[in-house]
C-alpha cells in the first residue's frame, strides 16, 4: 500500500507539469551511461520515460548516440577508432560500420523496447531526415584539419517527423547524415538533437 500512496503522490506532484506541456514537443537525447550500461533494466528506464510522455499526451523525438558501441563493431570488424583532437576520424570504411551500429542496431532495439513497453515508435536513419555540412577538426593552431566522413547536421526533414507526432508515434532517429556530395556522414548525437529540437520547435530539449 506504501508503494500505491508513493506513486499516487509523485503523479499529483507532475500532474501541473503534465497539463502545461500536453500536446507539446520534447526532443530527447538518449545516450551516454543510459545506453552503455550493460543492465537491462538501466536501458529500459529510459524506454519507460518515452512511454509515460506519450501517456500523458506529451509528444517526445528521441535521438541517440552511440559512440561505445560504434567502436566496439569496429574492432570487431578489425578497424581502428582514432580520434583527432577529441573527435573521431571516420573514413569510408568506418562510416558504413558506424552507419550499420546506429541505424539498423542500436535504432531498431530502441524502438523495440519502447514498443515492448506499451509505447508507439519509428526508426529513422538520421539519412532519411537529417541533412550536413562536412566538420573539420581544429588543431591548437586553430587550423582546420579532415577528418573524414564527420558532418555538422544543419538541416532537418520535418514533413515526416510530424506525420509521427501527428499519428502519436514517437519519432527515433540516429545521428548520421546526408552530406553536400550525398555521401552518409557521421554526426554529433547532441548537435543532432539540438537541430531537431530548433526545427520542430519544441518546448524541452532533454540530454541523457
Amino acid at each position: 500500500m506504501e508503494t500505491y500512496i508513493q506513486k499516487a503522490s509523485t503523479l499529483l506532484e507532475a500532474l501541473p507539469y503534465i497539463q502545461r506541456f500536453r500536446d507539446q514537443i520534447f526532443v530527447v537525447k538518449y545516450g551516454g551511461s543510459f545506453m552503455d550500461s550493460e543492465d537491462p533494466a538501466v536501458r529500459e528506464s529510459v524506454a519507460r520515460d518515452i512511454v509515460f510522455l506519450e501517456a500523458v499526451g506529451i509528444n517526445p523525438v528521441v535521438v541517440h548516440g552511440g559512440g561505445k558501441a560504434i567502436t566496439r563493431a569496429m574492432e570487431r570488424e578489425g578497424l581502428n577508432a582514432t580520434f583527432v583532437h577529441g573527435f573521431r576520424k571516420t573514413d569510408a570504411a568506418s562510416v558504413s560500420v558506424v552507419e550499420r551500429t546506429l541505424s539498423r542496431e542500436i535504432n531498431p532495439e530502441i524502438v523495440d523496447t519502447v514498443r515492448r513497453l506499451g509505447g508507439n515508435a519509428t526508426g529513422f536513419s538520421g539519412t532519411e531526415v537529417l541533412g550536413c555540412e562536412k566538420f573539420y577538426a581544429k588543431d591548437p593552431e586553430g587550423q582546420s584539419v579532415d577528418i573524414g566522413f564527420v558532418g555538422r547536421v544543419n538541416r532537418v526533414e520535418t514533413d515526416r517527423l510530424f506525420e509521427q507526432i501527428e499519428n502519436h508515434v514517437t519519432p527515433v532517429v540516429s545521428p548520421t547524415a546526408v552530406g553536400p556530395d550525398g555521401a552518409v556522414y557521421n554526426c554529433n548525437a547532441d548537435v543532432a538533437a539540438a537541430q531537431v529540437a530548433i526545427a520542430l520547435n519544441a518546448r524541452r530539449l532533454v540530454f541523457m
